[in-house]
């Protein structure tokens, strides 16, 4: 007869493992670098504003402005003059064959002759009161300049 084998002694079933539980990882942990102190910078010289440039020269007395019409266009663009001054705007039409005139926007100052260049005419009145003012051919819109009047 055989010897019972103490219950002890008996292999045992191997259970089976538990199924793998899925866990969310914690999300990454960004940690700024701490800002690197600075001394405080050394006393200097103060910064000094850059001057505006200067004004264009204003005409005081009589004054002639001689303006070349050439290639559609007027040759200067601006200028300035005194209140009060007698301002004479001469025109020098070289645009063969093209007609050209010079007017102000003041009221009671007639443009200057039409003429088809080369040519020359003349417009002359007294600067208003402060302001800009635009000065134009009469026949291309594009031929345009502005004239400002100082104190």
């Amino acid at each position: 007869m055989a010897t019972p084998i103490p219950p002890t002694f008996l292999p045992s079933p191997t259970p089976e493992p538990p199924p793998p539980t899925i866990t969310a990882e914690p999300p990454p942990v960004v940690v700024a670098p701490a800002p690197v102190s600075q001394p405080p910078p050394a006393p200097g010289p103060a910064v000094q504003p850059t001057p505006a440039p200067p004004a264009p020269p204003v005409a005081r007395g009589p004054v002639t402005i001689n303006l070349v019409g050439k290639n559609l266009v007027y040759t200067q663009t601006s200028f300035s003059v005194a209140s009060g001054a007698r301002v004479t705007v001469t025109l020098d039409n070289q645009d063969l064959a093209v007609a050209h005139d010079v007017g102000v926007n003041l009221a009671g100052v007639p443009h200057s002759e039409t003429c088809p260049g080369p040519c020359k005419g003349s417009i002359t009145f007294t600067a208003p009161s402060p302001g800009r003012y635009e000065f134009f051919c009469s026949l291309h819109a594009d031929m345009k300049g502005t004239f400002t009047v100082t104190p």
